[in-house]
Protein backbone atom coordinates (compact mmCIF):
# COMPACT_ATOMS: atom_id res chain seq x y z
CA UNK A 1 0.00 0.00 0.00
CA UNK A 2 3.00 2.22 0.65
CA UNK A 3 4.82 1.96 -2.58
CA UNK A 4 1.61 2.41 -4.14
CA UNK A 5 0.14 5.89 -1.87
CA UNK A 6 3.72 7.26 -2.48
CA UNK A 7 3.08 8.48 -5.98
CA UNK A 8 -0.96 8.70 -5.86
CA UNK A 9 -2.88 10.89 -4.28
CA UNK A 10 -2.64 13.65 -1.66
CA UNK A 11 0.86 14.97 -1.39
CA UNK A 12 0.35 14.40 2.38
CA UNK A 13 -0.73 10.81 2.06
CA UNK A 14 2.63 11.00 -0.48
CA UNK A 15 4.77 12.05 2.32
CA UNK A 16 3.65 9.87 4.70
CA UNK A 17 4.02 6.77 2.41
CA UNK A 18 7.35 7.83 1.19
CA UNK A 19 9.09 7.87 4.90
CA UNK A 20 7.74 4.83 6.00
CA UNK A 21 8.97 2.99 2.77
CA UNK A 22 12.62 4.85 3.55
CA UNK A 23 12.35 4.35 7.56
CA UNK A 24 11.43 0.99 6.92
CA UNK A 25 14.59 -0.22 4.70
CA UNK A 26 15.24 -3.03 2.92
CA UNK A 27 14.56 -1.66 -0.55
CA UNK A 28 17.03 -1.61 -3.19
CA UNK A 29 19.56 2.02 -4.84
CA UNK A 30 16.93 1.89 -7.39
CA UNK A 31 13.70 1.62 -5.76
CA UNK A 32 15.14 3.82 -3.31
CA UNK A 33 16.09 6.94 -5.38
CA UNK A 34 12.74 6.53 -7.00
CA UNK A 35 10.64 7.18 -3.43
CA UNK A 36 13.18 9.58 -2.87
CA UNK A 37 12.38 11.22 -5.79
CA UNK A 38 8.68 10.68 -5.10
CA UNK A 39 8.38 12.43 -1.74
CA UNK A 40 10.80 15.31 -3.14
CA UNK A 41 7.56 15.74 -5.74
CA UNK A 42 5.49 15.78 -3.32
CA UNK A 43 6.99 18.52 -1.19
CA UNK A 44 7.47 20.16 -4.07
CA UNK A 45 3.57 20.41 -5.03
CA UNK A 46 2.99 21.22 -1.21
CA UNK A 47 5.68 24.51 -1.57
CA UNK A 48 8.12 23.13 0.46
CA UNK A 49 11.08 24.24 -1.63
CA UNK A 50 14.27 23.66 0.37
CA UNK A 51 12.60 19.75 1.25
CA UNK A 52 11.91 19.06 -1.81
CA UNK A 53 15.64 20.37 -3.18
CA UNK A 54 17.37 17.92 -0.60
CA UNK A 55 14.93 14.91 -1.77
CA UNK A 56 15.51 15.29 -5.70
CA UNK A 57 19.65 15.58 -4.04
CA UNK A 58 19.04 12.25 -2.24
CA UNK A 59 17.31 10.58 -5.33
CA UNK A 60 20.57 11.35 -7.17
CA UNK A 61 22.15 9.67 -5.01
CA UNK A 62 21.00 6.77 -4.85
CA UNK A 63 19.90 7.20 -9.14
CA UNK A 64 22.85 9.07 -10.37
CA UNK A 65 21.28 8.70 -14.05
CA UNK A 66 17.06 10.52 -13.20
CA UNK A 67 16.76 13.06 -15.39
CA UNK A 68 13.82 13.99 -14.19
CA UNK A 69 15.33 14.70 -10.61
CA UNK A 70 18.17 16.72 -12.21
CA UNK A 71 15.38 18.93 -14.02
CA UNK A 72 13.11 19.14 -11.39
CA UNK A 73 16.18 20.61 -8.77
CA UNK A 74 17.16 22.69 -11.40
CA UNK A 75 13.84 24.29 -12.03
CA UNK A 76 13.70 24.80 -8.09
CA UNK A 77 17.23 26.54 -7.98
CA UNK A 78 16.51 28.72 -10.72
CA UNK A 79 13.36 29.63 -9.23
CA UNK A 80 15.40 30.55 -5.77
CA UNK A 81 17.49 32.90 -7.83
CA UNK A 82 20.23 30.27 -7.82
CA UNK A 83 21.52 29.98 -11.41
CA UNK A 84 24.77 28.26 -11.47
CA UNK A 85 23.86 25.46 -9.43
CA UNK A 86 20.53 25.24 -11.84
CA UNK A 87 22.34 25.11 -14.82
CA UNK A 88 24.77 22.45 -13.52
CA UNK A 89 21.72 20.41 -12.74
CA UNK A 90 20.48 21.22 -16.83
CA UNK A 91 24.06 20.19 -17.91
CA UNK A 92 23.91 17.17 -16.35
CA UNK A 93 20.31 16.07 -17.34
CA UNK A 94 21.44 16.93 -21.42
CA UNK A 95 24.70 15.23 -20.73
CA UNK A 96 22.44 11.91 -19.50
CA UNK A 97 19.42 12.60 -22.20
CA UNK A 98 21.40 15.47 -25.20
CA UNK A 99 18.06 14.84 -26.94
CA UNK A 100 15.78 16.05 -23.80
CA UNK A 101 13.92 18.66 -25.69
CA UNK A 102 12.65 20.01 -21.86
CA UNK A 103 16.09 19.90 -20.58
CA UNK A 104 17.43 21.76 -23.50
CA UNK A 105 15.20 24.41 -23.12
CA UNK A 106 15.71 24.69 -19.29
CA UNK A 107 19.19 25.01 -19.96
CA UNK A 108 19.30 27.62 -22.83
CA UNK A 109 16.19 29.83 -20.42
CA UNK A 110 19.41 29.97 -17.72
CA UNK A 111 22.57 30.46 -19.85
CA UNK A 112 19.98 33.35 -21.08
CA UNK A 113 19.55 34.57 -17.67
CA UNK A 114 23.04 34.52 -17.06
CA UNK A 115 24.04 36.83 -19.97
CA UNK A 116 25.47 33.61 -21.66
CA UNK A 117 22.88 34.34 -24.95
CA UNK A 118 25.67 32.08 -27.48
CA UNK A 119 25.04 29.07 -25.41
CA UNK A 120 21.27 29.73 -24.86
CA UNK A 121 21.34 29.86 -28.74
CA UNK A 122 23.01 26.36 -28.83
CA UNK A 123 20.90 24.79 -26.60
CA UNK A 124 17.96 25.91 -29.03
CA UNK A 125 19.79 24.86 -31.71
CA UNK A 126 19.90 21.49 -30.56
CA UNK A 127 15.85 21.21 -29.64
CA UNK A 128 15.05 22.67 -33.27
CA UNK A 129 17.25 20.13 -34.74
CA UNK A 130 15.41 17.79 -33.88
CA UNK A 131 11.92 19.35 -34.62
CA UNK A 132 12.46 22.28 -36.48
CA UNK A 133 8.65 23.75 -35.61
CA UNK A 134 9.05 23.73 -32.06
CA UNK A 135 7.22 26.69 -31.06
CA UNK A 136 8.93 27.61 -27.60
CA UNK A 137 12.51 26.73 -28.98
CA UNK A 138 11.78 29.10 -31.77
CA UNK A 139 10.23 31.92 -29.25
CA UNK A 140 13.05 31.35 -27.22
CA UNK A 141 15.86 31.23 -30.07
CA UNK A 142 14.20 34.44 -31.01
CA UNK A 143 14.50 36.22 -27.95
CA UNK A 144 17.91 35.39 -27.05
CA UNK A 145 19.21 36.39 -31.05
CA UNK A 146 17.60 39.79 -30.46
CA UNK A 147 19.61 40.44 -26.94
CA UNK A 148 22.99 40.26 -28.99
CA UNK A 149 21.92 41.71 -31.89
CA UNK A 150 20.99 39.08 -34.44
CA UNK A 151 18.23 41.24 -35.67
CA UNK A 152 17.30 39.01 -39.24
CA UNK A 153 17.61 36.11 -37.57
CA UNK A 154 15.52 36.88 -34.47
CA UNK A 155 13.00 38.50 -36.81
CA UNK A 156 12.92 35.01 -38.97
CA UNK A 157 12.38 32.60 -35.59
CA UNK A 158 9.43 35.54 -35.00
CA UNK A 159 7.75 35.21 -38.29
CA UNK A 160 8.58 30.96 -37.90
CA UNK A 161 6.65 30.88 -34.81
CA UNK A 162 4.17 32.62 -35.35
CA UNK A 163 3.42 30.95 -39.47
CA UNK A 164 3.15 27.80 -37.06
CA UNK A 165 0.91 28.77 -34.56
CA UNK A 166 -0.92 31.74 -35.64
CA UNK A 167 -3.67 32.24 -32.32
CA UNK A 168 -0.73 32.66 -30.12
CA UNK A 169 0.31 36.16 -28.91
CA UNK A 170 4.41 36.24 -28.76
CA UNK A 171 5.45 35.26 -31.88
CA UNK A 172 4.28 38.41 -33.41
CA UNK A 173 4.90 40.69 -30.31
CA UNK A 174 8.22 39.30 -30.76
CA UNK A 175 8.36 40.43 -34.61
CA UNK A 176 6.67 43.75 -33.53
CA UNK A 177 9.68 44.21 -30.90
CA UNK A 178 12.35 43.59 -33.06
CA UNK A 179 11.44 45.50 -36.00
CA UNK A 180 10.89 48.43 -33.52
CA UNK A 181 14.63 48.27 -31.58
CA UNK A 182 16.04 47.82 -34.98
CA UNK A 183 14.32 49.18 -37.84
CA UNK A 184 14.62 46.48 -39.62
CA UNK A 185 11.36 45.66 -41.80
CA UNK A 186 8.59 48.42 -40.30
CA UNK A 187 6.19 48.80 -42.61
CA UNK A 188 5.98 44.77 -42.20
CA UNK A 189 6.02 44.57 -39.05
CA UNK A 190 3.09 46.87 -38.17
CA UNK A 191 0.59 44.20 -39.69
CA UNK A 192 2.50 41.78 -36.88
CA UNK A 193 2.01 44.67 -34.57
CA UNK A 194 -1.81 44.94 -34.98
CA UNK A 195 -2.00 41.28 -34.45
CA UNK A 196 -0.67 41.23 -31.12
CA UNK A 197 -2.59 44.11 -30.29
CA UNK A 198 -5.59 42.71 -31.06
CA UNK A 199 -4.43 38.76 -29.20
CA UNK A 200 -3.60 40.79 -26.12
CA UNK A 201 -5.56 44.42 -26.23
CA UNK A 202 -3.90 46.76 -23.77
CA UNK A 203 -0.75 45.27 -23.49
CA UNK A 204 2.15 48.16 -22.61
CA UNK A 205 4.91 46.37 -24.42
CA UNK A 206 3.82 45.71 -27.16
CA UNK A 207 1.70 49.30 -27.63
CA UNK A 208 5.64 50.38 -26.69
CA UNK A 209 6.88 48.58 -29.68
CA UNK A 210 3.82 49.93 -31.92
CA UNK A 211 4.16 53.52 -31.22
CA UNK A 212 7.89 53.04 -32.10
CA UNK A 213 7.44 51.84 -35.70
CA UNK A 214 5.03 54.50 -35.88
CA UNK A 215 7.89 56.97 -35.08
CA UNK A 216 9.96 55.18 -37.61
CA UNK A 217 7.24 55.57 -40.31
CA UNK A 218 6.82 59.36 -39.64
CA UNK A 219 2.72 58.83 -38.47
CA UNK A 220 3.32 61.07 -34.83
CA UNK A 221 -0.31 61.10 -34.55
CA UNK A 222 -0.97 57.30 -34.43
CA UNK A 223 2.48 57.05 -32.34
CA UNK A 224 1.27 59.59 -29.15
CA UNK A 225 -1.74 57.50 -29.18
CA UNK A 226 0.00 54.03 -28.88
CA UNK A 227 2.29 55.53 -26.18
CA UNK A 228 -1.14 57.38 -24.13
CA UNK A 229 -2.59 54.10 -24.10
CA UNK A 230 0.23 51.95 -23.07
CA UNK A 231 1.11 54.62 -20.44
CA UNK A 232 -2.06 54.38 -18.92
CA UNK A 233 -0.73 50.71 -17.59
CA UNK A 234 3.02 51.01 -17.30
CA UNK A 235 4.65 54.68 -16.15
CA UNK A 236 7.33 53.59 -17.81
CA UNK A 237 10.61 56.18 -18.88
CA UNK A 238 11.04 54.65 -22.21
CA UNK A 239 7.14 55.51 -22.95
CA UNK A 240 7.60 58.92 -22.13
CA UNK A 241 10.34 59.38 -23.65
CA UNK A 242 8.89 58.17 -26.86
CA UNK A 243 6.00 60.03 -26.43
CA UNK A 244 8.21 63.35 -26.18
CA UNK A 245 10.12 62.69 -29.22
CA UNK A 246 6.50 62.05 -31.13
CA UNK A 247 4.98 65.19 -29.53
CA UNK A 248 8.34 66.84 -30.57
CA UNK A 249 8.19 66.35 -33.93
CA UNK A 250 4.22 66.64 -33.97
CA UNK A 251 4.64 70.44 -33.03
CA UNK A 252 3.63 69.83 -29.51
CA UNK A 253 7.15 71.16 -27.71
CA UNK A 254 5.74 72.00 -24.13
CA UNK A 255 4.14 68.46 -24.22
CA UNK A 256 7.01 66.81 -25.22
CA UNK A 257 9.42 69.03 -22.89
CA UNK A 258 6.79 67.29 -19.94
CA UNK A 259 7.47 64.18 -21.08
CA UNK A 260 11.09 64.37 -20.99
CA UNK A 261 11.55 65.74 -17.53
CA UNK A 262 9.50 62.68 -16.87
CA UNK A 263 11.40 60.03 -18.30
CA UNK A 264 14.90 61.28 -17.38
CA UNK A 265 13.19 61.48 -13.21
CA UNK A 266 11.98 57.63 -13.88
CA UNK A 267 15.35 57.13 -15.91
CA UNK A 268 18.10 59.70 -16.46
CA UNK A 269 20.17 57.05 -19.18
CA UNK A 270 16.87 56.65 -20.55
CA UNK A 271 17.96 58.72 -24.13
CA UNK A 272 20.99 56.41 -24.69
CA UNK A 273 17.98 53.45 -24.96
CA UNK A 274 16.54 55.38 -27.95
CA UNK A 275 20.28 56.69 -29.13
CA UNK A 276 20.82 52.48 -29.41
CA UNK A 277 17.53 52.66 -31.69
CA UNK A 278 18.72 55.46 -34.01
CA UNK A 279 16.34 57.69 -32.85
CA UNK A 280 16.64 61.18 -30.93
CA UNK A 281 14.36 64.34 -30.31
Amino acid sequence: KDAHDCSAGPADIRIAASTRLIDRGGLDKSNLGAVYFDRANAFREKGAIDRAIADYGQALVFRPDLVAAYRSRGALLRGQGKLDAALKDFEAATRLAPADRDALLDSGATRDALHDQKGAIDDYDAVLKAQPDDVQALLDRGIARGEVRDFSGALADFATAAKIRPEAFEGFSGYCWISAVSGLSPERAVNACNRAVSLRPGDPAVLGYRALLWLRLGDYDSAVADYDNALGKSQDATLFFGRGIAQLRNGNPTGAKEDFAAADALDPHVAQVYAGYGIAP
